[in-house]
């Protein structure tokens, strides 16, 4: 898919891991209305970090964020795109280790997330918000653990 890098390893305390990065589309949605995102990984990953870029996140509420048909938010209402801002450009992963390019971001975003693992089989949807008086660009980029 779209922007996305795999299988990049790195050991940490005799731990070893390989992180996935899936980049989004960009969507245009206009003021106040609603629009979804959707992508698939190649791999099988657990998501733990979703990171909007600052410029989308002030205008956008993510609604919704689904792997596969179940919502990864519990309760109803939208989660300000601001909870997961970050200083980056989801389409700047060129030539970057994954681990490396999470490391950078990581200061910017606040809580590591526990969801359900993704297969090629689901899509990763984020169903978001226009908040602002203007038509918008939104896209994202999730971050995760590869599972083995």
């Amino acid at each position: 898919m779209l922007g996305e890098k795999e299988g990049a390893t790195r050991v940490l305390d005799g731990i070893k891991d390989s992180h996935v990065v899936v980049a989004s589309p960009r969507i245009l949605v206009w003021s106040g209305e609603e629009g979804t995102v959707v992508t698939r990984s190649r791999v099988v990953f657990r998501p733990t970090h979703l990171v909007v870029p600052r410029p989308a996140a002030e205008h956008f509420t993510i609604l919704d964020f689904k792997i596969g048909k179940n919502c990864q938010f519990d309760g109803s209402g939208g989660v300000p795109a601001g909870c997961f801002s970050g200083d980056l450009d989801a389409y700047s992963l060129d030539g970057d280790h994954p681990s490396e390019f999470l490391k950078r971001v990581k200061p910017d975003v606040p809580l590591a997330l526990r969801l359900d693992v993704a297969t090629p089989h689901h899509d990763l949807a984020l169903r978001v918000q226009n908040t602002s008086p203007c038509a918008q660009n939104f896209h994202c980029a999730i971050f995760g653990i590869l599972v083995e």
